[in-house]
């Protein structure tokens, strides 16, 4: 009988004991299935952000619903074409993060999320290593662009802009752009490898900490965290403002002697650009820092402004300028082809060219630098050259900017026959009169030194002749994107006890739901599709 009562005893504590294993195995189910539920949210959260067509602000209600994303990692270079520079600044972002091995995974990529629309990262899951696509999606404000990603938790933002710079508006595109990214995706915490990546003025340190208030818990800046909630929130932005302080004064120092560096290479009549950009039919003295007119070239660059002043289409002048031999003035950043036929875009590419007419007409070049500090009106004898004010108004806002007169000189006789070269301003003077925007008049001083006067005043600088206005831009946007949207207008399907439908729109799209009851088979040939379907998988 005590036999029968032990082994009962035993046989209950076996099976509390197992069932105590069944627990806590369930409980380490449910909490692993948690996290990786918070990942799939986070993924599906961020798929349905970069597949939007058209940014609409979530109401405060929708943003507090989401989950908020692990980090969200910053990497910017004020150069916006050395990608040696962007690529050293994107390798000490990541150094910091080596041990999170969703960014470890990111950083052994190298330069690829800067290509294309999607890259590839090697991921290990249950000790199998999987490719996973990863989308990118580019953002643009203004001349500014910058590449937006996301994995495994993490949201990545890399630009090529300055955070000082401001626009035509008063502010810095870089910083709204980063400022609209923080409020949308609320993350957890701001990464960036120092905070002059984030901060480079005063006035932006604001903005961007209205900004970061209750949508970031704490930025870490290599060795530095910055907690912006909690009990110590108080001293982490006022710490935020010192160091925003610090970055703009170091900025500022920086400026003053790049801009004393440019004045003085002008006093040499060395090339601002150096061998960065020749016109054609010159070449970089690199002992001299100038450019040199190379006369054997004589007949291509006659040539090359006889296309330039003719009226064939677009096309037709970048096949004759390729056949003529006549590079772009950049090379592509993709493939490094300096064919104007293979750029994307063409009609600025070629467009481009007649800013630089006053070289090949006159041998002289305006440089125009905008002027980086606002209380400047003159420096070493330059003055700062503004819009005229408005009636009734100032031009406090206007920047300004110093202009420097360079001489590179043209070979004995010309490029060309006068009978082209006043063509071919003409033409140039032409593309000025119609484009929308029009540059600072020319400095009194330069009009003095110049032998060509007037064509400084009639073409176009060379940073007007990059692209179209933000209005045309606008419109350009808007029509992409209907002709991406256009080929899925007419879809549906049904889902839960609703039928769907998407149809396209002059702002975008819109789609359209009916209870399925409200539907007839005999009228509606998509639902009557729909149930002989059910029918034949029942």
């Amino acid at each position: 009988m005590s036999t029968n009562v032990t082994t009962n005893q035993s046989k209950k504590k076996s099976k509390k004991k197992g069932k105590k294993k069944r627990r806590a195995l369930e409980n380490a189910k449910r909490s692993s299935e948690v996290e990786m539920t918070e990942i799939e949210q986070l993924t599906a959260q961020a798929l349905a952000k970069l597949s939007r067509r058209k940014r609409r602000k979530r109401s405060k209600s929708q943003v507090e619903s989401m989950l908020r994303p692990l980090g969200f990692i910053v990497s910017r270079e004020s150069d916006e074409h050395d990608r040696e520079m962007f690529n050293s600044m994107r390798e000490l972002t990541y150094q910091n993060l080596r041990d999170i091995p969703a960014v470890e995974a990111v950083r052994r990529e190298g330069m690829t999320p800067m290509r294309g629309g999607s890259f590839f990262v090697d991921w290990e899951v249950d000790g199998q290593v999987q490719r996973r696509e990863v989308l990118v999606t580019e953002l643009r404000l203004g001349m500014t662009r910058a590449r937006l990603f996301y994995f495994e938790g993490y949201w990545h933002l890399w630009s090529m802009a300055s955070a000082a710079k401001t626009s035509e508006d008063g502010f810095n595109e870089f910083t709204t752009m980063l400022i609209d990214e923080i409020e949308e995706l609320r993350p957890r915490v701001l990464y960036a490898a120092n905070l002059s990546r984030l901060i480079r003025s005063q006035f932006e340190e604001k903005r961007l900490s209205l900004g970061l208030c209750d949508n970031v818990d704490k930025i870490v800046a290599k060795d530095m965290t910055i907690r912006l909630t909690g009990p110590d929130s108080a001293f982490g932005f006022m710490q935020l403002t010192m160091m925003g302080f610090c970055a703009a004064t170091e900025r500022d120092a920086i400026v003053q002697r790049l801009l004393a560096g440019k004045i003085a290479k002008w006093r040499r009549n060395e090339w601002p650009f150096g061998s960065a950009v020749i016109p054609f039919g010159y070449r970089f003295d690199k002992e001299l820092s100038t450019l040199v007119p190379m006369p054997e070239l004589r007949p291509q660059v006659a040539e090359m402004l006889l296309v330039l002043a003719s009226d064939v289409p677009v096309s037709e002048k970048a096949r004759r300028l390729d056949e003529i031999g006549v590079p772009t003035l950049r090379s592509s950043r993709k493939t490094g082809d300096t064919r104007f036929s293979t750029r994307s875009n063409i009609e600025s590419a070629v467009r481009s060219l007649y800013a630089w007419i006053p070289v090949w007409v006159s041998g002289e070049f305006l440089f125009r630098y905008q002027n980086p500090l606002d209380d400047l009106e003159e420096l070493s004898g330059l003055p700062v050259v503004r819009y005229p004010a408005k009636k009734g108004g100032d031009d406090s806002s206007d920047p300004g900017e110093l202009q420097m007169l360079y001489r590179v000189g043209v070979p004995d006789g010309g490029w060309a026959d006068p009978s082209i070269l006043a063509a071919v301003t003409h033409k140039a003077t032409h593309l000025a009169g119609i484009h929308p925007d029009k540059p600072r008049p020319v400095a009194d001083a330069s009009l003095v030194e110049s032998e060509a006067k007037a064509i400084h005043q009639q073409v176009l600088p060379p940073e007007f002749t990059r692209g179209t206005n933000l209005a045309n831009r606008s419109r350009r946007n808007r029509a992409r994107a209907r002709r991406l949207i256009s080929p899925f207008t007419g879809r549906h399907w049904i889902r839960d006890d609703h039928f769907y439908e998407m149809r396209s729109t002059n702002d975008g799209y819109t789609v359209t739901r009916w209870p399925l009851d409200s539907l007839d088979p005999a009228i509606d040939i998509e639902y009557a599709d729909y149930l002989a379907n059910r029918k034949e998988e029942s």
